[in-house]
């Protein structure tokens, strides 16, 4: 009798020991959401971001995961290396969908080669993609996360109002997709912003030495100089190439930038002055949730060494998304984001917005507000705040083409 009391209790207790290894740490018993994400671990952005969710989900996971009408979720992340190649994001898109069974996905710039396998499967995709593709009204579960469409004319609107006496533009971009995309993106920018591009020159992207690009700019000497595509090192590099070549004209980045990162390339001292973009992690004074994301990173790896936020803004709009429409059916989430949303991210506050210009009604696409900071003597300093509401009244006008 004692024996079959004792086996009783054995068992029962390692059941117990099972479930509890399942319950969220308030005690409510949790199940387990899958979504699937694609990065190209040959961009440094895409490894950045690899390390970013490792910290963040566990972190999130920790606190509760997500609820949705009374039941938890602990999420799963499944990540594939998109390698930055159509064949092989393809290929990993199926496997999320037919092996790993995801309904959600956090994508990169390979959309475009597998939007059509998701779309068959209704699999809701929040992606960082400059593809116009990705905002075609033909589509109906893809969601542009990212601040890349949106904070450039936002940013050089801005720029154009505060300083209407810098008329001449030259710039670098890399050789690549991104670096030819960018440059269109400025040629635009600068039509309807009133400005005259002087040159603009592609480099290729493992470039060091720019002295020869910025010797030729010199001596067209542009009333600004910017630059994107590059990432942290060539950026930088360039920049320092224009300092050395002798020009002494206003740097102006409209994307966002770091001072961390700049740093641990060059010294400030070539960059005094600047003006830029930049998140809300990178601010004196970081936002809350910035600072939250800050602290979750540094307890993961031990120091903050300036990660780029702009990838991971697809797993803080999804999130939000699900929390939200409070439904884990991708129809539902869709058109709950496709209404207009706001979320906030690391980088800063966002809502979604529709696309008008590309005959989409939908909300698609994300609209930041952007805070412009300013090098001065070795240190960094806020100098404007731009709000959703006149971003958005700066994009308008840039979609329609006039000032």
């Amino acid at each position: 009798m004692e024996r079959k009391k004792l086996s009783t209790w054995f068992w029962g207790a390692l059941v117990g020991l099972v479930m509890v290894g399942f319950a969220a740490p308030n005690g409510v018993w949790a199940k387990t959401l899958k979504i699937g994400a694609l990065l190209n671990f040959e961009f440094p952005l895409g490894v950045q971001c690899k390390r970013e969710l490792d910290a963040v989900i566990p972190a999130f996971n920790k606190k509760g995961g997500l609820e949705i009408k009374g039941e938890r979720y602990t999420i799963e992340l499944i990540v594939y290396d998109s390698k930055f190649q159509a064949e092989t994001a393809r290929a990993a898109v199926e496997r999320l969908i037919y092996r790993d069974k995801v309904k959600f996905i956090l994508g990169d710039e390979t959309a475009d080669a597998w939007l059509p396998v998701t779309e068959a499967n209704k699999v809701l995709v929040v992606c960082t993609s400059p593809s116009p593709v990705v905002r075609s009204p033909k589509y109906k579960y893809v969601f542009q996360a990212s601040s890349l469409n949106t904070m450039s004319p936002v940013a050089w609107a801005w720029f154009s109002e505060k300083y209407p006496h810098m008329r001449t533009v030259g710039s670098v971009f890399t050789d690549d997709l991104k670096g030819h995309a960018e440059a269109e993106n400025l040629r635009r920018l600068c039509k309807v912003f009133g400005q005259k591009i002087l040159d603009i020159i592609f480099y290729p992207p493992d470039t060091t030495d720019f002295s020869a690009i910025a010797t030729r700019l010199k001596t067209l000497n542009p009333d600004v100089f910017t630059t994107c595509a590059g990432g942290p090192v060539q950026d930088a590099l360039s920049m320092k190439g224009m300092r050395e070549a002798g020009w002494d004209g206003q740097i102006f980045l409209y994307v966002t930038l770091s001072p961390g990162n700049i740093k641990k390339v060059i010294s400030l001292d070539y960059v005094e002055g600047m003006l830029g973009s930049v998140a809300g992690t990178e601010m004196p004074s970081p936002p809350p949730i910035s600072q939250e994301f800050r602290d979750i990173y540094i307890a993961k790896y031990g120091k903050w060494d300036n990660p780029e936020v702009l990838h991971v803004n697809t797993w803080y709009l999804l999130i939000e998304a699900l929390r939200q429409s409070q439904s884990l059916d991708p129809e539902k989430v869709a058109n709950h984001i496709a209404k207009g949303m706001r979320f906030v991210t690391p980088q800063a506050r966002a809502m979604t917005i529709s696309r008008p210009d590309l005959n989409n009604p939908r909300a698609v696409d994300a609209l930041y507000e952007v805070n412009i900071g300013r090098i001065k003597a070795g240190k960094f300093e806020i100098v404007q705040n731009i709000p959703i509401e006149q971003g958005l009244k700066y994009l308008n006008l840039f979609f329609a083409g006039k000032k």
